[in-house]
């Protein structure tokens, strides 16, 4: 685990969406777990604070995450092009019988 990271896990998960919108996972935590990742960071020394600061800023700017202007545009600019170069139009509707043919309403694995 990072150092810099107070990460506060869900207690419970939904998953909800809509036909143009499937699959949105909806992560809640208690409040009191939010609290206690504050309350340790809250009792952490000036020093220690602005240390750990330091280093999830130098993450955040890093290649891994790229949370900068330039590099998050560029990300944006690489996949519109690669849109560009895969697109295929879709179909204005299909029918899909869901008894016959699952492979097409659900085309990914769901992870848990």
């Amino acid at each position: 685990m990072v150092k810099w990271a107070f990460p506060v896990f869900p207690t419970s998960r939904s998953l909800q969406g809509s036909p143009q919108t499937p699959y949105i996972w909806d992560d809640r935590c208690t409040a009191e777990d939010a609290a206690a990742q504050i309350r340790k960071v809250y009792d952490l020394s000036p020093e220690e604070r602005d240390e750990r600061g330091k280093k999830g800023r130098e993450w955040a700017l890093g290649d891994e995450a790229g949370f900068t202007a330039v590099k998050m545009s560029n990300r944006v600019i690489e996949a519109v092009d690669e849109l560009f170069d895969t697109w295929e139009p879709r179909e204005k509707f299909e029918l899909i019988n869901t008894d016959t043919d699952i492979k097409k309403v659900q085309t990914h694995a769901l992870i848990y």
